[in-house]
């Protein structure tokens, strides 16, 4: 999905070759810094639906 987004964009800009080169230059370690993203996120939203949770009225317990 994003390969294809990528290919289809001016040869020309910069930004691309940036992405080109840094995708040759660190094709692995690419795959560590999706995986820290994605796991920073999720654990970020798991945060704030406890403390959002946590700050109102628990349904087992009643009012805190």
């Amino acid at each position: 999905m994003t390969h294809h987004l990528l290919m289809a964009a001016h040869h020309s800009d910069p930004f691309q070759q940036f992405i080109n080169a840094m995708f040759r230059g660190a094709g692995y370690h690419i795959g560590y810094v999706f995986a820290f993203a994605i796991a920073a996120i999720v654990a970020g939203y798991f945060l704030v639906k406890f403390l959002r949770r946590d700050r109102g009225v628990d349904p087992r317990t009643g009012r805190r």
